[in-house]
């Protein structure tokens, strides 16, 4: 099972996939926009987080859960 962890913060974003042991198999942060509405932050969110599927190979149905 794979699973996707996503952080929000202030200052950077950042996108996990990891295992159920936890193991981190891959990762990315890039740096928050604050100039952007909920809605347009959220679609960065997912962009960052289909982006790093593709470059692990994976599809959104590969996902058990993402939080």
């Amino acid at each position: 099972m794979l699973f996707v962890g996503i952080d929000l913060g202030a200052t950077n974003t950042a996108v996990a996939i990891v295992d159920s042991q936890g193991t981190i198999i891959r990762r990315v942060s890039t740096p928050t926009p604050l100039d952007l509405a909920a809605r347009e932050t959220v679609q960065s969110m997912a962009e960052q987080t289909l982006r790093l599927l593709a470059d692990e190979g994976l599809c959104p149905e590969d996902i058990t859960a993402l939080g």
